[in-house]
């Protein structure tokens, strides 16, 4: 008797955990497609007090996703968190089915609620070149500010340096892997002020060392996808161009005084699917320290 109850115990015991393990894994991949909202504070010595506040909402890797239709429910989001600038780190589109004209009205309308700014990415480098023309033409007359290797002063006193570096992929003729060699030639076209808080769009976040070795202040990066799919203590499983647990995902990386601000992105149907790892509305707050 005492060891059919025995038996019985396990039994139940096997079916709560398997019931467990199933509960988790649907909640992961479930909640990795929910829409979440990172919020991440920036202070700095270099940063004047009047500026403080001011707050950039970062959009990478959409990939031509739509929440709502016609992003509705992004839109929304935005309007409600009421940014200073939005910046779109590439991979606006899908590359290889892109419907550029849902990109450009999405951008129009972003851009009523903040002034706009887009870099490429390596989903734009899978574009054809009537295809890229007519995405960045498009942008451009939404009234969004296309940065390719170029920089632009903003905010109060023009105190801030906003640089947007073209994706490596968009210069190199095969299409092939990143060339470090490529960002770092690109980095050092773009002479500007020193004097100045100097924020670069990029969407690569593994050359954070050519980026510190440029001297930026911040970097806005996405690419990764936060890893696609996460597991716990060991983080994200893949990411492109960095391969096999990949070192960076998501969030704040620091080297040599050059902080770097990783998205996860906002595609949401990926491969492999992403798994713990929710799309993010990024919104990056700038604030003096004394």
């Amino acid at each position: 008797m005492a060891r059919r109850k025995r038996k019985k115990a396990r039994r139940r015991g096997r079916f709560f955990l398997r019931l467990a393990v199933l509960v988790l894994i649907i909640w992961g991949f479930a909640g990795s497609l929910l829409l979440s909202t990172h919020r991440i504070r920036i202070e700095s010595e270099k940063l004047p007090r009047f500026v403080s506040g001011f707050t950039i909402a970062q959009l990478s890797d959409l990939c031509g996703s739509a929440y709502g239709e016609g992003n509705s429910f992004l839109l929304s989001r935005l309007e409600a968190e009421e940014p200073d600038l939005i910046v779109l780190t590439g991979n606006l589109v899908d590359g290889r089915d892109p419907d550029i004209p849902a990109a450009v009205t999405f951008v129009q309308q972003a851009g009523e609620i903040a002034p706009c700014y887009f870099v490429t990415g390596s989903e734009e480098a899978l574009l054809t070149d009537a295809q890229l023309d007519a995405l960045l033409t498009g942008l451009r007359d939404a009234g969004a500010t296309v940065l390719r290797n170029e920089w632009y002063m903003e905010g109060p006193d023009s105190v801030l340096v906003f640089a947007g570096a073209e994706d490596p992929d968009m210069t190199h003729s095969s299409r092939s892997r990143l060339d470090e060699g490529i960002m770092r030639t690109a980095l050092a076209s773009m002479s500007m002020p020193e004097d100045r808080y100097r924020i670069l769009f990029s969407h690569r976040p593994e050359l954070l060392q050519a980026y510190a070795d440029f001297g930026y202040d911040l970097v806005l990066t996405g690419h990764a996808k936060g890893g696609v799919t996460v597991f716990p203590y060991l983080g994200g499983l893949y990411a492109p161009d960095q391969g096999i647990f990949p070192r960076y995902v998501s969030g704040l990386y620091h080297r040599n005084g050059t902080t770097m601000a990783v998205s996860r992105g906002l595609v949401a149907l990926t491969f492999p699917l992403r798994f713990w790892d929710p799309p993010e509305l990024v919104l990056i707050e700038l604030v003096h320290k004394d």
